[in-house]
């Protein structure tokens, strides 16, 4: 047996599926190129519920297939198969990922060749045909480390010091010894692995492949770069990398790393660092949403006083016949709170998503519009100026803020968009059969789809516009926004020089399996069928809980710097103890009431100065319904949803239960 190919599998079906079609042609490549060079496929399935044993059982009888009843882990799983590969060499295969047929010709041959390296790691790109800078790095030192968690690695890509994490000095292109391997494709030599040991089972998930290949370098082995193969890894699909728990994760598995490897002052240090690094990227994260999800807020109200400004306008001309009727204290003062109401409005009915409903605009301007009227019947007669300006400027307003949700969608660059205008511009790339496969799983898509035509190299329909030599000319003509290839039609080899080719074009990339319903990409997967994506409560993850904790500190030092202001607003006085009880962590903002804390067993949600409730309760089962709303809220956390509970409980603030 020459080689043994290991993947680790969780709930990934149609990448899978996508990936074992590639192994099982590349290991045939290899056999044709030389026939004593076998090649054996083991599948460790970590309790997939997305139907991916089935898959496997009826499409892939020749792999070993490993079941486990629990997820046991990246580390364990990839043991479990590597203690019974008969292979000369071990291949770590990510799922999610798609090789060429020629890749493990390449690969042993160069290892072959070179007695001496241990482990050998591709060029990697992802789906869109960018390089991924992971295929080539250093060992992650405190220096290494600090250098790319504070930002200088990608300011001085090219320093030798500065850019050692990636090793971003070194050419794409060619070929290198490195440090530490990509687990995402780890080909080692089964009698390095078998003196050094196989993975930690310690490393859950992340930091087992920097682990392992710094052993491998220990054993007086080397590791290399290889680039003349290419791989696809659609990165990020079970877990985002840009996410604050991939950060919590990842530098969690980093400080197991360094207590393992590095003296204990160095281990001491590195660890301070980690500590520092994950609250840093805790304050961006917290920043970046607070910034970002404030951007659509902000121009609504701004619109929204416009309508009213415009309404004040039109009627000082079209009934006083003059256009400084009105003092400049109601039109500077009065009306923003006008717009307020009607924001709030907009805020009740959930209109602060990335994909526009035009009912719920409407609605969401018709509560704003009767807050404003409550509000305008209990103000005093010397404040209430005119009835008529606010109906004219909340008719204004049915006109504005949709018009500001579609200029939204012409600046966002697809970010925002209106749900029935959503449509995907798609060309299909393949043969008569792979298209006709392809557009019946799109049929059974509720995406809107358009399809602007078809690459193939015969012309079967008045839909082809061109062939594989011809895609950069009619991708720049027709501006699609993805490319389907039909995977029976192309060699996995002619689809990755075509990303290649398109790399710098704005397309994203998705593949079609001929035997799949399903068509997958970097992104996203299409299927027919409803996919269900399993995750734990949100705020029973540490990052999400870390996200909170940061929200709660920065808004009690608002409230402290504005407290002159807030207190009017407040029935009770116990603002301030209320703002330091959050800063000391005995307290959140929102969370528990303090009879539920000592009923409920949800260790991590704290005590509320404002107490989370959905539905109301109930005679019977009251206990279990209120419960049910932390579970709730803990499922659906965000930042978002905590500034809604807080605005519409603003006066509770310095509540003294």
């Amino acid at each position: 047996m020459k080689l043994s190919v290991v993947i680790v599998n969780y709930n990934v079906q149609h990448f899978l599926e996508q990936c074992l079609n590639s192994v099982f042609k590349a290991a045939q490549a290899l056999l044709t190129y030389n026939s004593s060079f076998e090649t054996e496929v083991f599948v460790v399935d970590n309790n997939s519920v997305d139907g991916s044993i089935s898959m496997l059982r009826e499409q892939f009888q020749h792999v070993v297939l490993i079941e486990n009843h629990d997820n046991v882990g990246f580390s364990k799983a990839n043991n479990q198969a590597i203690s019974i590969a008969k292979g000369e060499y071990i291949l770590a295969l990510n799922p999610d990922t798609l090789i060429e047929e020629d890749t493990f010709i390449k690969t042993i041959n160069y290892l072959d060749k070179n007695k001496q390296i241990g482990g050998l790691g591709p060029k990697m790109i992802d789906g869109k045909g960018r390089f991924l800078a992971e295929s080539k790095r250093a060992l992650p030192t405190p220096w290494v480390a600090f250098y790319k968690i504070f930002g200088l690695s990608s300011l001085f890509p090219k320093s030798k010091k500065f850019g050692k994490y990636h090793l971003s000095y070194l050419p794409e292109n060619e070929i290198n010894d490195i440090e530490i391997l990509a687990g995402a494709f780890m080909l080692m030599r089964k009698t390095v692995l078998n003196e050094i040991g196989y993975f930690d089972e310690r490393f859950f998930m992340y930091g087992e492949d920097i682990d392992l290949s710094y052993r491998i370098l220990l054993s007086g082995a080397k590791n290399v770069y290889f680039p003349d193969t290419t791989v696809i890894h659609y990165k990020g699909e079970s877990t985002k990398k840009g996410s604050l728990n991939y950060v919590y994760i990842f530098y969690k598995a980093m400080k197991l790393f360094a207590d393992k490897h590095f003296s204990k002052k160095y281990a001491k240090w590195y660890s301070r660092t980690i500590d520092i690094a994950i609250y840093f990227r805790a304050v961006m994260s917290v920043g970046r949403r607070a910034f970002l999800g404030s951007v659509l807020p902000i121009f609504d109200f701004l619109f929204l006083f416009l309508s009213f400004l415009l309404a004040t306008e039109f009627w000082e001309i079209i009934k006083w016949s003059s256009d400084n009727y009105y003092p400049k204290v109601f039109k500077l003062e009065i009306l923003p709170f006008y717009a307020l109401f009607m924001l709030l409005g907009l805020a009740i009915k959930r209109n602060y998503k990335r994909i526009f409903r035009f009912k719920n605009l409407v609605s969401g301007l018709f509560v704003g519009g009767i807050l404003l009227v409550l509000s305008y019947a209990f103000l005093n007669e010397t404040l209430r100026f005119s009835r008529a300006v606010v109906l004219i400027g909340f008719l204004f307003s049915l006109i504005i803020i949709p018009f500001n949700r579609w200029l939204f969608t012409l600046l966002s660059f697809g970010k925002y968009q209106y749900y029935k205008f959503i449509q995907r511009k798609v060309i299909i790339v393949g043969n008569n059969k792979g298209i006709k496969h392809t557009e019946s799983v799109l049929s059974h898509l509720m995406t809107q789809i358009f399809i602007l035509g078809y690459i193939s190299e015969s012309k079967f329909s008045s839909k082809v516009v061109g062939d594989l030599s011809k895609i950069k000319e009619v991708v720049r003509v027709l501006k699609p926004n993805e490319l389907i290839f039909c995977s029976g039609s192309y060699s996995a080899s002619e689809i990755i020089q075509t990303i290649h080719l398109l790399a710098n074009e704005d397309v994203q990339f998705k593949i079609s399996p001929a035997k799949s319903e399903a068509i997958i990409g970097s992104q996203s997967i299409y299927a027919a069928n409803n996919l269900v994506k399993l995750e734990a409560d949100s705020l029973a993850k540490p990052a999400f809980r870390i996200q909170k904790r940061v929200f709660d500190i920065i808004f009690a030092f608002l409230l402290f710097i504005f407290s002159p202001i807030v207190v009017l607003f407040q029935k009770d006085k116990a603002l301030f103890r209320n703002i330091i009880s959050v800063i000391l962590g005995k307290k959140t903002w929102v969370g528990f009431s303090e009879h539920e804390k000592l009923k409920f067993d949800i260790p991590y949600i704290k005590l509320g100065v404002i107490n989370f409730k959905l539905k109301p309760l109930t005679e019977h089962g009251s206990d279990e319904l209120s419960k049910e709303n932390y579970l709730f809220y803990s499922k659906n956390y965000s930042l978002l949803n905590d500034l809604f509970i807080i605005f519409r409980a603003f006066s509770k603030l310095a509540c003294n239960k």
